[in-house]
């Protein structure tokens, strides 16, 4: 493993749809490894695999986790833990590559996608993807502090 430091991680980019002013451009997913003595901290695990909506609706063209962290040196085994700033699906969608590592999230993002009542996207929202339906958990998801 390399030197303490925070590296950038270019995981993938997305397509925006039509009607949001960033759409028309490449829009980039980025984590961030957390390099220091004990191990490697990853902020974020980025875009997951196998959603056809994600797929057809942000059409994201992805780099492997693995091989945006061999950019700077690391390896998968020298990540230690993971935290995501929120569970939206450009955020956590690897976090199934840490079994048995702790993954930290948010206390109210981890309701959200452990109980079914609650709402995923805001009231009237017109978003691709946004259900009021219940959602499943993401793998690896603990409960943290808001």
């Amino acid at each position: 493993m390399i030197g303490a430091g925070v590296f950038p991680l270019h995981l993938a980019d997305v397509r925006i749809p039509e009607g949001d002013p960033r759409s028309g451009k490449p829009f980039p997913v980025v984590a961030h490894a957390v390099a220091h003595r004990d191990g490697v901290f990853l902020f974020d695990t980025g875009i997951g695999t196998g959603n056809a909506e994600i797929d057809e609706v942000f059409a994201p063209v992805r780099i492997s986790l693995q091989d945006a962290l061999a950019v700077h040196g690391i390896v998968m085994a020298d990540v230690t833990a993971v935290a995501n700033c929120h569970l939206h699906f450009d955020h956590s969608g690897q976090n199934a590559l840490f079994p048995g590592r702790p993954i930290f999230a948010q206390e109210r993002e981890f309701r959200m996608v452990h109980e079914p009542w609650t709402t995923r996207c805001p009231s009237g929202s017109t978003s691709p993807g946004c259900r009021t339906s219940s959602s499943t958990a993401r793998p690896g998801s603990r409960r943290g502090s808001d």
